[in-house]
């Protein structure tokens, strides 16, 4: 099991970068248009987790910490060569985005910002247990989140192909509850949709606790893919935070 790192837009040594964790079932091919959107000098990678994309024949984790580690371990000479780094996660990628956050600041790295987006502070988990449910439930559920899932699902050869892939991430999010501690040293962001079944104003607050530095909050008209529609307006939001940002070192 090894994720895998890759430049989403031209990469040079010295620029900012962001780094994109996606969510449940996603791929770094979602965030492929941020690249038309993000400034000169603000470089695009991405994370691709076993079992998609290339990473087809992967075996999953065996828990969201793990994956994490991973992922740390892979981003680890990318860090380096950049002037600051922000780590964005959205829903899953949220939580594999501060687990692998917290990683890298135990192994010396110094980041900017972690944003975590549509995604409620960690240490609630979920009741829910979709990764049992049976696949017309399973499918359902997602249809009712995002309506492009909906349409790939309904495809019959698409839905053999991804759905043991979905249910895998799903099983990795319902069985994680991060630990209270160690807090993060960078600043953390949450960004979330004002119509998200999935977040609650009180519990996307909760993130606050695990941070030292400062925690900053914004919402966007929308559901739980408010991004989709307000990509050029996260993405000047990400910008922003780079654009006042320190250098990253060891």
């Amino acid at each position: 099991m090894t994720p895998r790192v890759r430049a989403l837009s031209p990469s040079t040594s010295g620029n900012h970068a962001v780094v994109v964790f996606p969510h449940a079932g996603g791929s770094p091919r979602s965030f492929i248009s941020w690249c038309r959107d993000l400034p000169l000098g603000i470089d695009l990678y991405g994370v691709t987790y076993p079992g998609r994309d290339l990473l087809l024949d992967e075996p999953a984790p065996a828990t969201l910490v793990e994956l994490a580690s991973e992922c740390a371990t892979e981003l680890e000479p990318v860090i380096p060569s950049a002037h600051s780094v922000v780590m964005f996660g959205h829903s899953m990628g949220a939580y594999v985005a501060f687990e692998a956050t917290r990683s890298l600041e135990r192994s010396g790295f110094a980041l900017t910002a972690l944003v975590v987006s549509g995604a409620e502070a960690p240490h609630f988990g979920t009741e829910q247990i979709w990764h049992r449910a049976c696949d017309d439930d399973l499918v359902r559920r997602i249809g009712e989140l995002d309506v492009r899932s909906r349409e790939a699902l309904a495809v019959p050869e698409l839905r053999r192909m991804f759905l043991p892939t979905i249910r895998d991430d799903y099983r990795l999010v319902e069985n994680y509850r991060a630990r209270p501690n160690p807090q993060l040293s960078c600043p953390i962001h949450t960004l979330y949709g004002e119509s998200d079944p999935e977040v609650s104003v009180p519990h996307s607050a909760a993130w606050a606790a695990y941070t030292r530095a400062d925690w900053h909050v914004r919402s966007f008209p929308g559901d739980h893919f408010y991004l989709n529609a307000h990509t050029a307006q996260v993405v000047a939001y990400v910008s922003d935070i780079l654009k006042r940002s320190r250098p990253c070192h060891i």
